[in-house]
């Protein structure tokens, strides 16, 4: 007697998606890494903006982590938005 299991081919992770999938993984993942490049590059140019506009360095700092907390809590709300209202219910 034979199983289900048996007759299953398994096939390679990387075959699983699609071609669009694909895509939108690459989209995705290249959207996420310049948006993180985007924000490391502020923080080496930090010194060089707090002399230009003659701030300190903890007001620039601040700012930084502030803006750091509002994209967490952005993200939270954003997830929890697209949740509730993007999703359509079967």
């Amino acid at each position: 007697m034979t199983t289900a299991a048996a007759t299953v081919t398994p096939i390679a992770w990387w075959k699983e998606p699609t071609k669009d999938q694909w895509y939108a993984y690459l989209a995705a993942w290249g959207g996420w890494t310049l948006d993180a490049f985007d924000f490391t590059v502020f923080f080496l140019i930090m010194v060089p903006i707090s002399q230009e506009f003659g701030v300190p360095l903890t007001l620039v700092a601040g700012t930084v982590t502030f803006t750091l907390w509002l994209r967490l809590l952005g993200a939270f709300g954003s997830g929890w938005l697209c949740d509730r209202i993007g999703r359509r219910r079967l």
